[in-house]
């Protein structure tokens, strides 16, 4: 029922001004300013889905003019490159593409959802030795700060005292905040009902099997 809600719209789309910092994820984002400084010109950010890392390599891409890739025949005249995903590639593909940055020199910016391993040695050898930042999970101002600012995108007026309640029944991590938040809005939306405490706390005990609120 409740994926069926959620995908009555496309995903919201961020900008970098919602990029939220915090102490899970100031190390990334610092990274990201002062890429020059990284060891052998590549980084591997590390992250939970929905932590940012997308939008981090974003604001590296537009800050640097990197180009994001999926094989070596995208480099073209990159001087910069981005692999987002990198789970999403096959193994010989991503040596590929490591060993074509080592052998120009060029800048590599790297993602992954979890620390990765792979079947080639040869590319476990590689990636043990980039240098590496983790997002770690959201703690309890990072998961509000995300809300508000989600309902605030949507331009849906919301109290502190929704937000808590949220905040007590969903996961703590990234995806589970996100997606509360479009399913609240396209509750509202077919029921045309506005978000208001009750309304909340009907949603959040009805499909979110929440019953201390």
């Amino acid at each position: 029922m409740i994926q069926g809600l959620l995908n009555l719209e496309n995903e919201q789309k961020f900008s970098i001004e919602d990029f939220i910092l915090s102490c899970a994820n100031l190390e990334a984002y610092n990274s990201i300013l002062h890429w020059e400084k990284w060891p052998n010109k590549k980084l591997l950010i590390i992250g939970p889905h929905k932590s940012g890392k997308t939008l981090l390599t974003t604001i590296w891409r537009k800050n640097t003019d990197a180009v994001v890739i999926k094989n070596v025949e995208d480099f073209k005249d990159a001087e910069k490159v981005i692999v987002d995903n990198i789970e999403e590639l096959s193994e010989i593909n991503l040596v590929n593409i490591i060993n074509f940055t080592n052998e120009r020199g060029l800048p590599l910016l790297l993602t992954a959802n979890q620390y990765p391993s792979f079947n080639l040695k040869d590319l476990n050898s590689r990636i043990k030795s980039i240098y590496k930042v983790i997002i770690k999970e959201p703690d309890e101002e990072l998961l509000k700060l995300i809300l508000a600012k989600s309902f605030k995108q949507l331009q849906i007026k919301i109290s502190d005292e929704i937000i808590s309640l949220i905040f007590r029944s969903i996961e703590r991590n990234y995806e589970s905040a996100y997606e509360v938040v479009k399913f609240i809005d396209k509750l509202s939306k077919i029921t045309k009902r506005s978000v208001t405490l009750p309304f909340v706390r009907e949603m959040l005990i009805k499909y979110y099997q929440t019953d201390d609120l």
